[in-house]
């Protein structure tokens, strides 16, 4: 609220001091709310406009002067710097990005952007630690008016006609769809974003939302208009995926059956096939043998009936050809309560990668915690009395991340 009050378009500034409180932005204090009530409640929406309100006169009311333009522009530098300074240790970076794509979208309302706004929220880009590269990604997903396709490497666009403009950027078809939808991947967040300039109604997993808007997709995500078929967020990452630059991998499991020891059946008849970059979900109730068949696929348990391949290597009969391949997060916790976020992440990866060196090893641990958004507790202690800190989410991700250290191609997750 404090970075919207200090690039909000005043209505008109006042002549006198007396009455600097009086000092508004009737367009800013629009989009703040319609941005706000898509995100909270109407108790929280009126707080945080409240919020808005009282710093747009304390800033523009304390450092006006008509006659003193670059003490104002230094004054207001000092105040972003100081903002986002308390912003770098609250937030994590993938809500760092969230917070500088809103307030590109906030300069850009009227469709146009001057020189001291592009300097404002270039400063805050550079405090957040946001890669040149990246801002300049966000900056063309947020600034494009949709008339020309963006046709760099990372943009991706899905059309229900050919985009043959393109030759950088990719482009997908797909039915129903009455304006391409314009995806962007930040790597550093592992993230995807995308923005609909269509007239039709957008929904993600089922929920309508604002069409026009940059939108965050979240993982397992699924997105359509209501003309469009689904786009699912593991085909989009598929897309997305560069599979020039990585061995294909691809998974069977063919005719797989299984009885337990006293002859009852538990599996019968199942085969799944995947490439590189899919996400499977498994689902039943309770007993229903989801875990015995992610055994059988991950190695731990041969099936009675029935082969499992990786790239045509049977994993039962070869298995030593393929470790290190598949990884297996249970639905057990293996934190070690004694140790931090770090250390729990950097002991694991010591264990199954002694050969390298501990400065890389912490590097390692660090970028993995950075792109999960552990980061910031990353000196928390996962047990007690701190354990109330870290979530039941934050839990989970951490363990997954005990087995994504050791970069494996093909993950299972059992999830109670």
């Amino acid at each position: 609220m404090q970075l919207f009050a200090i690039i909000a378009k005043v209505d008109e500034m006042p002549k006198s001091k007396s009455d600097y409180n009086k000092i508004q932005s009737t367009k800013g204090k629009e989009i703040i709310s319609s941005f706000l009530k898509a995100e909270l409640n109407s108790v929280d929406v009126n707080k945080y406009l409240k919020i808005f309100e009282d710093f747009l006169v304390s800033t523009r009311g304390r450092i006006y002067s008509e006659k003193k333009d670059q003490k104002r522009t230094t004054l207001h530098s000092v105040k972003i710097l100081k903002i986002c300074s308390q912003i770098n240790t609250e937030l994590t970076q993938r809500q760092k990005i969230i917070v500088l794509i809103r307030i590109l979208e906030f300069i850009y309302r009227d469709d146009s952007i001057t020189g001291k706004e592009f300097k404002f929220v270039k400063t805050v880009s550079d405090t957040f630690n946001v890669s040149e590269k990246e801002f300049e990604t966000l900056t063309a997903l947020t600034y494009s008016d949709g008339s020309e396709m963006v046709d760099k490497e990372g943009h991706i666009y899905y059309y229900s006609k050919s985009l043959d403009t393109l030759s950088v950027a990719k482009f997908i078809i797909i039915d129903g769809l009455d304006s391409p939808i314009h995806f962007v991947n930040i790597d550093s967040v592992k993230t995807i974003f995308f923005r609909y300039r269509g007239i039709d109604e957008l929904y993600i997993n089922g929920k309508y939302v604002v069409r026009d808007k940059v939108h965050v997709l979240n993982v397992g995500s699924t997105l359509r208009t209501e003309k469009s078929t689904q786009i699912f967020y593991s085909d989009l990452v598929s897309n997305l995926s560069s599979t020039e630059e990585h061995q294909s991998i691809s998974f069977r499991a063919i005719n797989i059956q299984h009885s337990f020891k006293n002859g009852n059946d538990a599996l019968k008849e199942i085969s799944i096939q995947s490439a590189q970059a899919k996400m499977i979900g498994i689902m039943g109730g309770s007993g229903s043998g989801k875990t015995t068949l992610l055994n059988i696929l991950n190695g731990k348990i041969k099936p009675t009936c029935g082969t499992i391949e990786v790239n045509g290597v049977n994993l039962h009969n070869k298995q030593y050809l393929l470790e290190g391949v598949i990884g297996n997060v249970s639905q057990e916790d293996l934190l070690i309560e004694e140790l931090s976020v770090f250390e729990n992440l950097f002991f694991s990866a010591k264990l199954s990668m002694g050969h390298l060196k501990p400065d890389k090893l912490a590097k390692k641990t660090v970028e993995l915690l950075r792109s999960i958004g552990l980061y910031e507790i990353r000196h928390l202690m996962v047990g007690a009395p701190l354990a109330k800190i870290i979530s039941g989410g934050q839990r989970k991700r951490l363990n997954i991340a005990l087995e994504l250290i050791r970069e494996p191609s093909i993950l299972f997750i059992d999830e109670p």
